[in-house]
């Protein structure tokens, strides 16, 4: 299963580029990262975590 990011979930990563990257290049890679990282996870447990309601 692949994850897909929705148009706003894209706009905001583009948000937290463009407010990281010139403050902290490193820091924006760590967050990038974290991001990435769980969204793998999700790919392969998708019930993991908070359930949405119906």
């Amino acid at each position: 299963m692949h994850a897909r990011l929705s148009e706003d979930a894209e706009t905001d990563l583009y948000t937290i580029r463009d407010y990281l990257e010139p403050r902290s290049p490193q820091g924006l890679q760590r967050v990038l990262s974290a991001i990435f990282t769980t969204i793998g996870q999700l790919e392969l447990f998708p019930l993991l975590g908070k359930g949405r309601p119906c």
